[in-house]
């Protein structure tokens, strides 16, 4: 019993404690820090060997975390959910992720010694800065006595065949049709004649006081009920820059028809996807069964991926961009808000008008218009430089570029770091803001010289060209001094194979304890085989010696070291293969 409880004791004393941190405000559900209904997120992962989840604790507003105490030298994926088991989805390929049989997670290595990870944005590896992902850019509370004309003008008459439907009613800007009332805008439809309609109604717009390309859209509403109504809360283009409707697009943030009791719509329309002359339009429906009698929040996320449909933060629908073209995708130009009660027409009317529920209305709380209006994100590029046919000065090896990190006040660049797998490729990475950058690398004191070279693609005879985009980069590695891979420098007129060796396959990856690794050879060769830790120390020399021509299988115990990320290096004596192993306990 003493045993047992000086083990606990001792196992107390040296483990880590790692605090994980995630900013929330991009998340869906949440604005201005509030969490959605479902409650705090959490977070789970292999400390936990994925079977529960624990709350995170709100840090500060947005900034939510959670301290852990775990092994030292452990290896662990995890995520974190928006409520209960709601993971976050992060790309394969991300910075922060390892990814494995379709799986995609968050990885950390755990220390020596206590440590606080910085705060993440939720379902990115980008770090929060801090400020809100949702920003507040336009609102309306409706808390003054009358519509702000600043923010709305209005539609007047009957349009085009009944706006385009064959409505019924008159849209006016008279009193009794749109007001203030309780810090409300209520849109009301009467029955009653005016001009050749039997009913009058309201339909107010922002266009050209309130266009927006992307963002969070929020309408809180309560909406009206009965046979002939067709309440609507959408956009439009403000500008048909791919034609007239449908071909510039139309965003239906929330419709309802009375004769379909509690069923709300969010649809899209384009030229492909529209009633008139193309395929039905992509659309999303949900049951809300007290939309007459409660407030809803009706919200979109339109951003340059897609857009998403909520109620309160329930999401029932989405529409991905494809990148293919206009005709699908006319949602990259400014679009407008609508906010309007259609009375019949070729939807609403489709089961006549119930003449006894006159006057109806529709009662908004508020209009909130959120952007994302943070500055363009830097991205993570990464230098590789391939050094194997030169002698590396003491002093190391620099990159030199036209960017303020690699130029610094003495213009001397920024040093590399060799990556210790036995490749002689030396590394760095520098967060860069999209752009256009010339590049360069130098040996100790003495730049490469590119003059003579071609196939650079340089706007500078003595200097690479690189277009950092929207996304991580990785660049090289080139040989040094050349545009391209040592191995194409090397290759001679009648040399057809560079390598006498070829890696088949490696697995299983994940694997436990043991690691099978089959390679052919084409010439009998000396082959070393060996293993690295994540830092790229060296660890253990698994296989050295020569190998006849044909194919070969050896196996690695790993019953030793614990889970993490390892490296197994082939080299035969001209080339090197390195590939990333992961060994789960």
């Amino acid at each position: 019993m003493i045993f047992l409880w000086l083990v606990s004791i001792i196992s107390f004393l040296s483990s880590t404690e790692v605090t994980f941190k995630v900013d929330m405000s991009n998340a869906d559900g949440w604005l201005n820090g509030n969490p959605p209904s479902c409650g705090s997120p959490t977070i789970s992962g292999t400390f936990f060997e994925w079977n529960e989840y624990q709350n995170l604790i709100e840090i500060s507003n947005n900034i939510w975390g959670i301290t852990l105490e775990l092994e030292p030298g452990d290896f662990h994926e995890y995520k974190f959910a928006n409520c209960g088991w709601n993971f976050e989805i992060i790309p394969e390929s991300s910075s922060c992720t390892v990814s494995f049989f379709g799986s995609t997670n968050r990885y950390v290595n755990i220390p020596s010694s206590d440590i606080e990870l910085e705060p993440v944005l939720f379902g990115t590896c980008d770090l929060s800065n801090g400020t809100p992902y949702w920003q507040l850019v336009w609102s309306d509370e409706f808390d003054q006595p009358n519509i702000d004309l600043s923010k709305w003008s209005y539609d007047i008459g009957v349009g085009n065949w009944g706006w385009g439907n064959n409505e019924a009613q008159y849209y006016t800007s008279n009193s009794n049709n749109s007001f203030i009332e309780n810090g409300k805008l209520v849109i009301k439809a009467n029955n009653n004649n005016f001009g050749t309609q039997n009913y009058t109604s309201a339909r107010l717009k922002t266009k050209n006081k309130g266009d927006w390309t992307y963002g969070k859209f929020v309408i809180r509403a309560k909406l009206p009920a009965g046979r002939g109504t067709w309440p609507a809360i959408w956009m439009l283009p403000t500008s048909n820059i791919y034609g007239g409707w449908p071909y510039s697009g139309e965003i239906d943030i929330m419709e309802a028809v009375g004769h379909d009791y509690g069923i709300i719509h969010g649809t899209v329309h384009s030229e492909t996807y529209n009633w008139n002359f193309g395929i039905p339009p992509s659309s999303g429906e949900i049951f809300v069964d007290d939309f007459n009698s409660e407030f809803h929040d009706y919200i979109i996320e339109w951003d340059e991926y897609g857009i998403r449909w909520f109620i309160d933060d329930i999401q029932y629908h989405s529409y991905p961009n494809y990148n293919q073209g206009s005709s699908v995708w006319p949602f990259d130009q400014n679009f407008h808000l609508i906010l309007n009660i259609a009375i019949g027409g070729t939807w609403g009317g489709q089961e006549g008008i119930d003449n006894s529920i006159f006057p109806v209305q529709m009662e908004v709380d508020y209009v909130r218009v959120y952007q994302h209006v943070n500055q363009p994100e830097t991205q993570n590029v990464t230098f590789l430089v391939d050094m194997q046919n030169e002698i590396v000065s003491e002093s190391g090896i620099y990159l030199v570029g036209s960017d303020d990190h690699s130029n610094n006040e003495f213009g001397d660049g920024i040093q590399m770091t060799n990556l210790g797998v036995g490749n002689d490729i030396w590394s760095v990475v520098v967060p860069l803001s999209p752009g256009v950058y010339t590049y360069g690398y130098r040996n100790g004191d003495s730049a490469e010289d590119l003059i003579n070279l071609i196939n650079c693609d340089s706007i500078n005879s003595n200097m690479r060209v690189i277009l950092v985009e929207n996304e991580n980069l990785t660049v090289g590695p080139h040989c040094y001094g050349s545009c391209t891979a040592c191995y194409n420098l090397n290759v001679k007129d009648n040399i057809e194979q560079i390598s006498s060796f070829i890696l088949d396959n490696i697995y299983p990856n994940p694997f436990n304890p043991d690691l099978n690794l089959s390679f052919s050879i084409y010439e009998k060769t000396k082959i070393e085989i060996i293993i690295y830790d994540i830092n790229g120390e060296k660890l253990e020399i698994i296989q050295e010696g020569f190998f006849g021509v044909g194919t070969h299988d050896i196996k690695w115990k790993a019953d030793t070291y614990s889970s993490g990320i390892y490296f197994v290096n082939f080299f035969d004596g001209r080339n090197h293969t390195t590939k990333k192993i992961m060994l789960l306990k």
